[in-house]
């Protein structure tokens, strides 16, 4: 094997396992075996509560996630550690983290679909040029900024940052022209897509929807703001149009 080559028939210290939302049914059986013969099975008790079978100890991340993570990573210098994770850990998930602790040859990753695939599969959208942000603990100004150079959108969420907050958000700066899509619970036997207008999903509230959510925006009407709104021969827009939106 040549220097800086990866042997994946190695067994990794860690493997993250994605789980759908309809638990072990669509697992593939690399998935299921993976989880099986885990000396180490960690995650939040959402998915864990799916594996009663599986006997290898648990670490439930109810002890706060950097304790977990310690531990994780404690007994990853053992092996035989599986991580549940949601749809794609490599997606908005953990992946990254484990990337930034631990060489690649010692991670496996065995993925379900990102919400953000099942949210374009069940619009029947196209989602080769979408571009996918996130508000997830982050703030949402410059948000709409982002907006504005592009059509198409998978925006993923919290409970503060919730489907009519980002609608709200949008009529603050005066962006009515986009179809929405709030998707909750993707994958799971309460999934539920429903269609509205920004004014529309203004209205809600957070309860409104199932914490488990993202939005898709598409445009409806060719209103940009010009792009670098901040540059000096457009100044004249930046009251108009603030690059903080």
């Amino acid at each position: 094997m040549l220097s800086g080559d990866t042997n994946f028939s190695e067994q990794p210290a860690i493997t993250v396992v994605g789980v759908p939302e309809d638990g072990c049914m669509s697992l593939t059986s690399r998935a299921v075996n993976a989880v099986a013969q885990a000396r180490i099975i960690a995650g939040n008790d959402r998915l864990l509560t799916w594996f009663p079978q599986c006997k290898g100890k648990r670490l439930s991340m109810a002890q706060g996630y950097k304790a977990w993570l310690t531990a994780v990573l404690e007994e990853s210098e053992e092996g035989g550690v599986v991580i549940l994770a949601s749809g794609d850990p490599l997606f908005y998930g953990i992946g990254k983290t484990l990337s930034n602790h631990l060489p690649t040859a010692e991670l496996r990753f065995i993925p379900s679909p990102s919400s953000m695939q099942l949210a374009f599969s069940r619009l029947a959208l196209p989602w080769q040029d979408a571009t996918c942000l996130s508000v997830h603990g982050r703030p949402l100004t410059g948000l709409v900024s982002q907006m504005q150079q592009g059509d198409l959108f998978c925006v993923l969420t919290d409970s503060n940052n919730h489907p009519a907050a980002i609608a709200k958000h949008l009529l603050t700066y005066h962006q009515p022209h986009w179809q929405i899509w709030v998707c909750e619970q993707l994958g799971g036997i309460e999934e539920k897509v429903t269609s509205f207008t920004v004014a529309e999903l203004a209205t809600k509230q957070v309860e409104d929807f199932n914490p488990l959510n993202l939005v898709v925006l598409q445009r409806q009407q060719a209103l940009y703001w010009g792009g670098m709104v901040n540059m000096q021969p457009m100044i004249h827009l930046k009251n108009a149009c603030p690059s903080v939106a």
